[in-house]
């Protein structure tokens, strides 16, 4: 039996009206207990997540630490997330890998293994982290992408973000204090940051202080999302349609 994952961004679906459900709705982000629990019930049939990117993300982390990330399929039915930055890691995850935007969309789709990004505490990254104070004000840091340093100072925020254009590539992005020094932009497998305790969020969870975090792709397990399609490197995937585009942008 799927198991469907609803959080307070869901827009209103009757599985019962699809397919043979086991619900659960949550307000907020579960207890650790709660999470477990709900990751041994859910079989071979996967598990539909109806809400935000942090909800997924959420799932897949916990899938994760189970050891079944990698052959438990996951269905993402967007929803429609008041905070801003979920709002904006949920339109990133489904703009970039044109994924279906209705249930019966997501039900009748076929898993795409895709690179796992996740960071030295067991936690992944299926969109974006983002380091440093949400109103400008500089914060220390050193940062390594690779060999390569490319941080070493004050800098404004530090953006990581999972590229699914490319094979298993990570993409930094160091963005300075003052508005007259350009951002820069590297490339690799994995981010090593060392700084100032600074908030971050993660695929819009958080935010959480930190004083730090690596970041790097696992060689050994891939995630399986139903209905992604893994971009070409120039190619934009086309943007979705219909109600939840509408609403998410405001329209």
């Amino acid at each position: 039996m799927l198991t469907i994952v609803e959080d307070s961004t869901a827009t209103v679906t009757d599985w019962s009206e699809l397919v043979p459900a086991r619900p659960v709705r949550w307000e907020d982000a579960p207890p650790r207990d709660e999470l477990r629990s709900l990751i041994k019930q859910v079989d071979a049939e996967g598990v539909v997540v109806s809400g935000s990117t942090a909800t997924l993300s959420t799932v897949v982390e916990a899938l994760k630490r189970a050891g079944r990330v990698s052959d438990t399929p996951v269905g993402f039915l967007p929803g429609v997330p008041a905070d801003r930055a979920s709002a904006e890691a949920t339109l990133d995850l489904v703009e970039l890998l044109a994924l279906p935007t209705t249930a019966e969309q997501v039900l009748v789709a076929d898993p795409v293994a895709l690179p796992l990004a996740r960071n030295d505490i067991g936690g992944v990254l299926l969109v974006e982290a983002v380091m440093g104070p949400e109103r400008g004000r500089g914060f220390g840091a050193q940062a390594y992408h690779d060999d390569q340093l490319i941080a070493d100072g004050i800098i404004g925020r530090i953006d990581v973000r999972v590229d699914y254009r490319e094979a298993d590539v990570l993409r930094a992005t160091v963005r300075p204090t003052s508005g007259r020094k350009r951002s820069t932009s590297s490339a690799g497998r994995a981010v090593q940051i060392a700084c100032d305790e600074v908030p971050m969020r993660v695929d819009g969870r958080g935010p959480v202080a930190v004083k730090g975090r690596t970041w790097y792709l696992d060689d050994r397990q891939r995630w399986l999302l139903r209905g992604a399609q893994i971009p070409m490197s120039e190619t934009i995937a086309p943007r979705p349609t219909g109600r939840w585009w509408s609403r998410i942008r405001g329209g």
